[in-house]
């Protein structure tokens, strides 16, 4: 089974006004709280989770129930990025429109822990198998999902990604111009393809396999 090692993607923190690749930003862009990436692997027999064009969500119920979509590149393993607070986990199959809840796995206290093996119907268990040791591999997906910071959209805004982990620190603290900037450093990439309403996604080239870091 091929690791998906794509997902801490959105870990990151959002810096398209660090980069000043969109001019004056009308909005004030706030640091993310810590993030962790959850993944949910079929391990059931025959390999039957993503049939029929199933929807995964993860749900966190430690204070509320807060949902999150999960994505896959595979058809084997979903990510989500979450909350690294979040505890108390349900994962939900649902119908291609979401429409019809077909599985819920109650996956309970995580304890640290960011792998859970589905294993049948309603039951699985958290593992310590880390899906993200190597990297970013080509072909892999990784999404930035803005709807709940949906003004990010307005104005025209551009989306642009970029696989290091610099920010304004590494550039003395100002802005950023980049078409003076050191390309070993910022490089950023034009995203245009859009998953879904809110939710960009871009495929890792063989000339970006092997980063540990991006920010979008």
């Amino acid at each position: 089974m091929r690791r998906l090692r794509s997902s801490i993607a959105l870990v990151l923190i959002f810096i398209i006004s660090v980069l000043g690749i969109c001019g004056n930003v009308p909005f004030e862009v706030k640091a993310e709280a810590e993030k962790v990436t959850v993944y949910f692997v079929d391990a059931t027999a025959g390999g039957w989770i993503s049939k029929d064009s199933a929807v995964i969500e993860l749900v966190d119920n430690t204070r509320g129930h807060d949902t999150y979509r999960m994505f896959t590149n595979d058809n084997k393993v979903w990510h989500a990025v979450i909350p690294a607070t979040a505890y108390n986990i349900t994962f939900n199959r649902y119908d291609s429109k979401k429409s019809v809840l077909w599985n819920s796995w109650s996956a309970g206290g995580r304890d640290g822990r960011v792998t859970y093996q589905a294993e049948g119907a309603s039951n699985g268990r958290w593992t310590d198998d880390r899906m993200d040791e190597k990297g970013f591999q080509a072909g892999d997906k990784v999404y930035l999902d803005f709807s709940d910071f949906t003004g990010w959209g307005k104005d025209g805004a551009v989306f642009y990604i970029n696989f290091t982990s610099a920010s304004k620190e590494q550039n003395q603290g100002k802005n950023i111009l980049i078409a003076n900037a050191d390309k070993s450093v910022y490089n950023p990439v034009r995203v245009t393809e859009e998953a879904e309403t809110y939710i960009y996604q871009y495929t890792v080239t063989e000339k970006e396999a092997g980063s540990g870091s991006l920010r979008f």
